[in-house]
């Protein structure tokens, strides 16, 4: 989730019109890994103050600050 949200970070600061946020997107690791999550769930998660755990919690901090 948090590739994600990072992916979508940098959608916006380029200024990308999200027109339909249900469309899933494709996040692709340096190891290959890939993870399809609609933007409306990655928005809702950022949304969402804390975690519920300490590493999602550090993860949202990441996003948040990179």
């Amino acid at each position: 989730m948090d590739a994600a949200a990072l992916g979508l970070k940098r959608i916006r600061e380029q200024k990308f019109v999200m027109e339909d946020l249900a469309d899933p997107v494709t996040a692709e690791l340096v190891t290959a890994t890939q993870h399809k999550v609609s933007l409306k769930k990655v928005m809702e998660w950022m949304a969402h103050a804390g975690g519920v755990s300490p590493k999602e919690i550090a993860m949202k901090a990441r996003v948040r600050e990179g």
